[in-house]
């Protein structure tokens, strides 16, 4: 195919660079890749991709601004108050926004199926430490759910902070509370033997400390009566591929697993991949 270079202005460029987060985000995994690597002003792509790709960029940047408008004037309608956003950078399969108010800020995700997420964050109310809900509400096809801040900063962040060997055992001490949480009359997933509450997703950006002490778990919208180790899985993979290799084998030690070698750790660390997989993620 005949390729040609294309040379573009940096409206243009961060137009294109639209299109890769949004493509990411509904999943659209061929075109995330096609555009997502863009780190100068030239791009090796034929002229009809390229035409395509920037139509399509434009058109969804206008969109999404639109979208964004009608997002912010229903926040304010929920506050009561003058607010400010910003886009938080974060891993979520939903757009993560910081809404900062006078008297305090919160946070809004804005995405699919976080209908999950807030009938969760309802149920857990008063059992463990998490967002509070202030409002839900679905717009122009997206689900809008507005939460409270929790204070601090989340084990991502404190791993470059902190000591290693920290890192793991608070987010071994973090799940293990999890796990014993009273789950009867959990409405999320089918108990069988052995199953416990699990957050689903129990990677470190998901927890947050003040200080060393927990202020709580976020992003709960696969929280469900399951198997321990779809939380091992995600915490093994999170804490090695931030920290390092050997730290998913301390980790299940100190949640207070026995006989755990390494060829365990490793396939608990390949089945979180799988998760990602499954997700759209990876």
């Amino acid at each position: 195919m005949k390729r040609c270079l294309v040379r573009m202005d940096l409206g243009t460029r961060a137009k294109i660079k639209i299109v890769a987060g949004i493509c990411a985000l509904n999943r659209f995994s061929f075109a995330a890749r096609l555009v997502s690597k863009i780190t100068t002003t030239d791009l090796f792509l034929d002229r009809n991709s390229f035409l395509t790709v920037y139509f399509f960029a434009s058109t969804i940047a206008l969109m999404e601004d639109n979208k964004l408008k009608k997002v912010i004037e229903w926040t304010k309608e929920q506050l009561q108050k003058d607010v400010t956003v910003s886009k938080e950078l974060h891993g979520d399969r939903s757009d993560v926004f910081k809404v900062s108010t006078p008297d305090g800020d919160y946070f809004l995700k804005v995405g699919d199926g976080l209908a999950n997420e807030y009938e969760r964050l309802l149920w857990l109310k008063d059992k463990l430490p998490a967002p509070k809900v202030i409002a839900f509400e679905s717009i122009d096809g997206n689900d809008i759910l507005l939460l409270s801040e929790m204070k601090g900063k989340n084990l991502k962040v404190l791993s470059k902070e902190w000591a290693a060997e920290k890192v793991v055992t608070k987010i071994a001490e973090a799940i293990r509370v999890f796990h014993n949480v009273d789950a009867a009359g959990c409405p999320f997933g089918v108990a069988k033997d052995g199953d416990v509450l699990i957050h689903g997703d129990a990677s470190l950006p998901n927890f947050i400390f003040e200080g060393d002490n927990l202020s709580g778990y976020i992003d709960l919208g696969d929280m469900a009566i399951g198997n321990k180790e779809t939380d091992f899985a995600a915490a093994i993979w999170s804490l090695q591929f931030n920290l390092g290799k050997g730290y998913g084998k301390m980790f299940l030690e100190k949640y207070g697993m026995r006989g755990v070698t390494e060829e365990g750790v490793e396939r608990l660390r390949l089945k979180y991949e799988d998760m990602q997989d499954e997700w759209g993620l990876l």
